[in-house]
């Protein structure tokens, strides 16, 4: 007996196979196929939000370039109610918060900060934002609060601009040892490029009320500690 199905035998088998189990191979195909579009169409839209968020953005930064409070307030509005989803909203939300501070509104800005850091996973501009919450906190005189939010800061590009917040923080506190460790730690941790950073904490650290007799002494000598 032949082990080989003639064309009849063949054709009869698929057959079988196609009643018995045609449902599931259509069913799999709809499903795969319902998956790849799906996927598709949700790229397209999420790139077409992305671009009107981005317009809106741009709208925004014309605000700036134009110091108008109006425009920028309008647009960054527009980007948190309309593209929560999207990065924009959380720079919107920085403008924001700068326009209340400026305005004396510290506890509005402070809202938009934590909204940014609680919201938010680029750890970039969530140190940027710790950094700004606590110079906030620092103006209210909240300055263990304004430490606080200093601390999760871990990146190390921005360890030099923490140290030089606590530093700050503490010249406010009248803490002058803890300000002149703060502002050593972000010399060291400073690029080597950035001149004009390095003035500015050295010009800090000169002109820190001395807290020794040794301090006083190098100070009459011109010697910088």
């Amino acid at each position: 007996m032949s082990v080989y199905l003639t064309e009849e035998e063949q054709l009869a088998l698929i057959r079988q196979l196609w009643d018995k189990y045609g449902t599931y191979v259509l069913a799999t195909l709809v499903l795969v196929l319902a998956v790849i579009f799906g996927m598709r169409w949700w790229e397209s839209s999420h790139r077409a939000v992305k671009l009107q968020a981005s317009s809106v953005y741009q709208q925004l930064l014309v605000g700036v370039d134009k110091s108008s409070v109006q425009t920028i307030s309008t647009s960054a509005n527009a980007l948190i109610e309309q593209y929560p989803e999207t990065v924009y909203s959380h720079y919107a939300r920085m403008y924001l918060a700068k326009i209340a501070a400026d305005a004396g509104q510290y506890d509005k800005a402070l809202s938009f900060f934590r909204e940014i850091i609680d919201g938010l996973s680029d750890p970039a501009l969530v140190a940027i934002t710790r950094l700004r919450a606590a110079r906030v906190l620092a103006a209210q005189g909240k300055y263990s609060d304004a430490l606080d939010i200093l601390a999760p800061i871990s990146l190390k590009p921005y360890q030099s601009a923490k140290a030089l917040a606590r530093g700050d923080i503490y010249v406010a506190m009248k803490d002058y040892k803890r300000a002149r460790d703060a502002y050593q730690i972000a010399l060291r941790d400073l690029a080597v490029s950035a001149a004009t950073e390095r003035s500015l904490i050295q010009m800090k650290l000169y002109n820190l009320p001395a807290v020794n007799k040794k301090q006083v002494a190098h100070r009459r000598k011109g010697v910088k500690v």
